[in-house]
């Protein structure tokens, strides 16, 4: 019975990594993306080559059927050709401190806080378009406080304005930050949850990026990878129990402590909102997890 399980574990894989690979091949022709990165999609075919070679010790078939899977996988090949994800690896820092603690903590909060009425420069509107969307304060409400203000006093504003906000909105402020967290650490299983109408990502500006142009292929190879890696998931987990075999304490806690700072990472350091563009190596994690007890079989035999 075990081995039975393991053999339909490999050759679920097996087939799912072939259609994935196909759906992912038509995708890059229909989608027509106008700022395809090379050197991104190149960097995370030598960083998934290798974690498919590291992570199983034989069968050279199978460590590239995982490195085809993990790259077809449409939330990680849709971070391979975007921009500013070398390597896969989350985006760069938003911006210097101040603004990263002020897009941190004292957002959404901006509109309640009668601190701004005096600076002349700045209306109601400019406020509350600050409070709605983190595009905003970025591209204009921090270059027009940087504008009008003495860059030696702009940290001050920043710091008082932050400051408030935590003595102010603490209480509604760490159910926020507790479920930013949930959704990093639980990627990839956060699109299904965005995408039924759970708020606080950018995964449907994404979703519809994605699709847009593909008449309805987009759609389905999105919601392929999602639900195939469901039954890789329930796959890998009952491996695990009739093998008896569970992972190993230091694998386990190596993922999670990676995963948890990946995420910790994005919250604070990258636009703020869920963006599944940022949490590819958590769903790595994840993928490769479930994925034991093949390796374990290639080790065995």
């Amino acid at each position: 019975m075990r081995k039975l399980f393991k053999d339909i574990n490999k050759y679920y894989l097996y087939i799912v990594t072939a259609v994935q690979a196909v759906l992912a091949l038509i995708w890059l022709v229909l989608c027509k993306h106008a700022g395809v990165s090379v050197l991104g999609i190149v960097s995370a075919c030598v960083v998934l080559c290798a974690a498919g070679f590291f992570f199983l010790s034989k069968e050279k078939k199978t460590k590239f059927v995982i490195a085809a899977y993990l790259l077809s996988f449409p939330l990680i090949l849709d971070t391979a050709i975007a921009p500013g994800h070398l390597a896969l690896l989350p985006g760069a820092p938003a911006g210097d401190i101040e603004e990263l603690n002020v897009q941190r903590f004292a957002w959404p909060y901006l509109v309640r806080m009668s601190y701004f009425s005096k600076f002349d420069f700045l209306d109601e509107t400019d406020i509350r378009e600050a409070s709605s969307s983190t595009d905003y304060l970025w591209n204009e409400f921090f270059p027009v406080m940087e504008a009008n203000l003495d860059p030696e006093f702009l940290p001050e504003v920043y710091r008082e304005v932050v400051k408030t906000a935590l003595k102010s909105y603490k209480s509604v402020m760490a159910p926020v930050l507790l479920r930013d967290f949930a959704y990093h650490i639980a990627s990839p299983i956060t699109p299904y949850i965005n995408l039924c109408g759970a708020v606080g990502s950018l995964t449907g500006k994404n979703y519809n990026a994605f699709i847009r142009g593909t008449d309805g292929f987009g759609r389905v190879y999105f919601w392929f990878g999602l639900y195939s890696f469901l039954g890789l998931m329930v796959l890998g987990i009952v491996n695990f129990i009739t093998g008896r075999r569970f992972v190993k304490a230091k694998t386990f806690v190596f993922g999670l402590i990676a995963a948890a700072a990946i995420s910790l990472y994005d919250m604070y350091f990258t636009l703020r909102g869920f963006d599944y563009k940022n949490t590819a190596w958590i769903t790595i994690i994840y993928i490769l997890l479930f994925l034991i007890p093949l390796r374990r079989e290639n080790v065995d035999n």
